[in-house]
Formats: structure tokens, C-alpha cells, sequence
């Protein structure tokens, strides 16, 4: 092979060994590096943009959003107070209530009955044994009838009490003749003979005086 020989244009169909090989597809080396660079240089414009956004934002606030317009507080207003022009109305006074029972109480009991106590409307007395003079207007001594006989005697001297003789003071007879109980209808007198005889006579037959104390005889009535 003639080695001398001019290549030609490379496409003859006898030299088109020796034609050079052009790859157009292979950009050429310096475009590479100018792509590079630049987005190198991107790159740390970005990385610069970030951290001096988080430098500049303060740590305990958000950042308002972009466009984003600030919305102020309402602000309260107060309407002045006009006072009424109409006098203030009395109160009314509270009307009284009766108080209500209290539910599942116990009604009050009954009064104890004394002993020898006849059960009247009037009940039976036990007088101290002071000195005071009393006037006997009636005496009743039938068992079975005492206090029918009391009520009758008691209705009889309007104001009177009564009482059982052996269940009062030792001044009285405790029981007649036969033994049975005394009640007396009576009524109270002073402390001197004058008062007590002078109620004695106002009371009238059959009244008697008698004193309530623990010396005088009891078989023994007061003299007027």
C-alpha cells in the first residue's frame, strides 16, 4: 500500500479506510464544564438563601406567609350606662310562709297520767306543804264514784282544784272512817287565820279550813 498518497475526502471508495473519524454526538469538553460549574453555583445560591432565611426568622414566631396581610385585633368599646330616669320601685315585703311539717315526725306524746289522778279536764293538784290555808268546799270518799263526784264538785265551784288527801300533806286526814281515799275539792287562801276564816265564811256551809303544813293535828279543823 502506497502510504503517500493524498486521503482525499475520505469517502472514495478506494481511500475511505484512511478518512478520519469525526463523533459529532460527543459535545465538546469545555460545554461539560460550564454546565457544572453553573449548577454548582445554583446550588449555593440556594444553600445562601436558606440559611440566611432561618438566621433572619425569629425562633418563637412563625413566619407570616408570603402575601399574607396582618389581621388586627378588635378592639372593645364600651356604650356609656345612662340611668334610667324611673325611680326604683320599693321591695315588696316577703309574705310568711307557714313552715311545713317535717315529713315522718313523731306526734307529741300525751302527757304521763299522775297517780290517782281522776282523768278530768281539771287535773289533779299536789299543793306544797308551805303553811298556806286552803278551803275544803266538798269531799268525796265512794270508791268507784270519785270522779263523778270531783267533776260534779268542780263544776259546782268554778276556779276550784283538787286533790287526794293521802297524796298531799300530813295536815290532812289520809282516809275516813271506813278507810277509803279522800279527794277534796278546794280552793287556795292565805297564810294567816284571818284570810283563811274569812274565806270560809264567804265559801258558806258545808266549807271547812285546813292547814297545808307538816305540824297541824289532822283530825283537828280550824276554828273560825
Amino acid at each position: 500500500m502506497d502510504m503517500t498518497r493524498s486521503p482525499g475526502n475520505g469517502w472514495d471508495t478506494d481511500d475511505w479506510r484512511y478518512a478520519p473519524y469525526n463523533d459529532i454526538r460527543a459535545p465538546p469538553r469545555n460545554t461539560a464544564v460550564w454546565v457544572l460549574g453553573g449548577i454548582v453555583v445554583v446550588l449555593l445560591l440556594v444553600l445562601a438563601a436558606g440559611v440566611g432565611y432561618l438566621v433572619a426568622s425569629p425562633d418563637d414566631q412563625p413566619a407570616a406567609a408570603p402575601g399574607a396581610t396582618p389581621i388586627a385585633a378588635p378592639v372593645a368599646t364600651e356604650s356609656p350606662i345612662v340611668p334610667s330616669a324611673e325611680a326604683p320601685s320599693s321591695p315588696s315585703a316577703p309574705t310568711p310562709r307557714a313552715a311545713p311539717a317535717a315529713p315522718g315526725a313523731p306526734a307529741a306524746p300525751e302527757p304521763a297520767v299522775a297517780v290517782g289522778d281522776l282523768g278530768l279536764d281539771t287535773p289533779m293538784s299536789r299543793p306544797a306543804c308551805d303553811g298556806r290555808g286552803i278551803v275544803v268546799l266538798y269531799s268525796a270518799v265512794t270508791p268507784g264514784a270519785y270522779a263523778q263526784e270531783i267533776a260534779s264538785g268542780l263544776a259546782r265551784y268554778p276556779g276550784a282544784s283538787y286533790l287526794r288527801t293521802d297524796m298531799a300533806c300530813p295536815s290532812l286526814r289520809p282516809r275516813d272512817e271506813n278507810g277509803n281515799v279522800i279527794y277534796a275539792v278546794y280552793r287556795a287562801s292565805g297564810y294567816t287565820r284571818q284570810e283563811l276564816c274569812a274565806d270560809v265564811r264567804a265559801a258558806g256551809p258545808p266549807a271547812y279550813g285546813r292547814w297545808l303544813d307538816t305540824t297541824s293535828d289532822p283530825s283537828v279543823l280550824v276554828t273560825c
